[in-house]
């Protein structure tokens, strides 16, 4: 075959298919077309000229084909609800506790204990000086013209309108009432809404995850829908309907919430599970103190990379051990693969592994020293960090990317969704976010020893700082806005 073939049929080859995917829970996918959702949630998948009903319970994604599509809707305001997720579009008005929204799928209703936050404008690097001042009150940030920190209203919310924002202001104990605030509605750029507690937990059940082409996602149940539009029922939002052109994909969770709920903490205390308010739900304790990663995997057992004692365990929730490997040098990160088969950093082996379920090594590269993270990627290839640095391995071995790092010493690191990569750097105390190219997009400094971090589905970062003794949730803007204290010289962190 000439030179010219070969690059004509290499095009051929791997152009884009323009069909939609779907990725099923059994590791295979198919192409294809949305056809709609049946009486019974069924999907209606057409493909080869005949049509098939895909219980969801099967089904792990589905990604639609198309794209360019652009919402060009009311303003740039972005509504984030509680248990996360947001939409683009315009307050219309907030009065009595409910919020009207204008957005592309229509007006929306929403009561304001749905609502985390409502961000007006993007919020400038002078608002990461803004605290919360106290707990149980709303709080109206406005971004400083001249520099300096923050200026902030506590209070309660009372009243959005076209014009205006009304606030009833905290100012104790200079105040023996409550003082009321108006300011034109164009000055703020974000309010923040204290949190109904005690803190309701997400629907449990089957829903759909949706994520539109804008970057926006809610969550609800889908029911009988066309090819053109899908039909949801959210507990949030009440019935909506959404083009389908609109939406990038569609996956299916257990819980009604597209952001974390739990985390696992490995420190010297064991293995800890809490919520986002740092009380413990679950604890392992034997032999694992200072382990290097815990993982919850989706059958409710938890892997554990324990370093001490060279194995891998899968613990089951009433703390029996249902899976060991041993014989694994230091293992520093280990994750259980949709295939079954499990990837293992080992730090002192110098190499990454993988063995399948009955612990025969199917793979391994060892051309890294001292591996502290590991990540199979989508197209098969392995994210490999290091104290030498990041790069990509090929299922054969071979190297096909190496991070470019300029004053940044990396430790661990993780591919994100937009195709980044965030490095955690313990010593010189940074998260940083880099493009493919090497670019910095994003950064945080002045951090005590950062050993994990971690990009949620809302667009924030997690951040485990060791010499602090603490995790923080931070947005892009680098404010805090979230902290679990009192950890006991963590090592590592995950979410779910």
């Amino acid at each position: 075959m000439t030179a010219a073939a070969m690059a004509l049929f290499a095009s051929i080859l791997f152009q884009e298919d323009p069909r939609d995917r779907i990725e099923l829970r059994d590791q295979t996918s198919l192409r294809g077309q949305y056809l709609g959702c049946g009486r019974d949630g069924s999907l209606l998948w057409g493909t080869g000229g005949r049509t098939r009903s895909l219980e969801p319970e099967t089904v792990r994604s589905l990604f639609f084909s198309g794209g360019g599509y652009s919402y060009d809707g009311p303003g740039e305001e972005r509504i984030h609800f509680v248990h996360g997720g947001f939409l683009t579009g315009t307050v219309e008005r907030f009065k009595a506790g409910r919020f009207s929204i204008r957005t592309s799928i229509g007006m929306l209703e929403v009561d304001r204990k749905h609502v985390e936050s409502i961000s007006f404008s993007s919020v400038s690097r002078a608002v990461s000086e803004e605290r919360v001042p106290k707990k149980g009150l709303d709080r109206l940030i406005f971004s400083p013209s001249t520099g300096g920190k923050a200026v902030v209203w506590s209070g309660k919310l009372l009243e959005i309108g076209e014009e205006e924002i009304r606030m009833s202001i905290w100012e104790a104990p200079r105040l023996t009432e409550d003082l009321e605030k108006t300011t034109p509605r164009a000055k703020p750029v974000e309010i923040r809404l204290a949190p109904a507690l005690p803190l309701e937990s997400p629907p449990p059940g089957l829903f759909s995850k949706i994520r539109f082409r804008n970057g926006d996602r809610v969550v609800g149940t889908l029911f009988l829908s066309g090819k053109d539009r899908l039909n949801l029922f959210s507990h949030i939002l009440g019935r909506i309907s959404i083009p389908v052109g609109q939406v990038e994909s569609l996956g299916f969770i257990r819980e009604a919430r597209t952001t974390w709920m739990r985390v696992l903490v490995c420190d010297r205390s064991g293995i800890r599970e809490m919520d986002r308010a740092g009380k413990v739900h679950w604890s392992y304790k034997n032999n694992v103190q200072s382990s290097y990663g815990a993982e919850r995997l989706e059958n409710g057992n938890v892997l554990i990379s324990s370093g001490a004692t060279g194995q891998v365990i899968e613990v089951g929730p009433e703390g029996g051990i249902v899976w060991r490997l041993t014989g694994v040098a230091n293992p520093y990160d280990a994750h259980r693969l949709p295939n079954g088969n499990t990837l293992v950093a080992e730090y002192e082996g110098n190499q990454v592994s993988e063995f399948d379920p009955r612990k025969k090594r199917v793979w391994s590269f060892s051309g890294v020293r001292n591996p502290t993270s590991v990540q199979r990627l989508p197209d098969g290839n392995t994210l490999v960090g290091s104290i030498m640095g990041i790069f990509e391995v090929d299922p054969d071995g071979k190297r096909t990317w190496k991070a470019r790092l300029k004053r940044v010493k990396p430790w661990r690191a993780r591919r994100l969704e937009n195709g980044n990569t965030l490095v955690c750097d313990r010593d010189l105390g940074q998260v940083v976010e880099i493009e493919r190219s090497g670019k910095e997009v994003w950064k945080m400094t002045g951090l005590g020893r950062p050993h994990s971090a971690l990009r949620t589905e809302n667009g924030r970062t997690l951040i485990l700082e060791q010499s602090q003794n603490r995790i923080i949730e931070v947005d892009s803007s680098r404010r805090i806005l979230h902290q679990i204290d009192g950890l006991n010289y963590p090592m590592a962190i995950s979410i779910y």
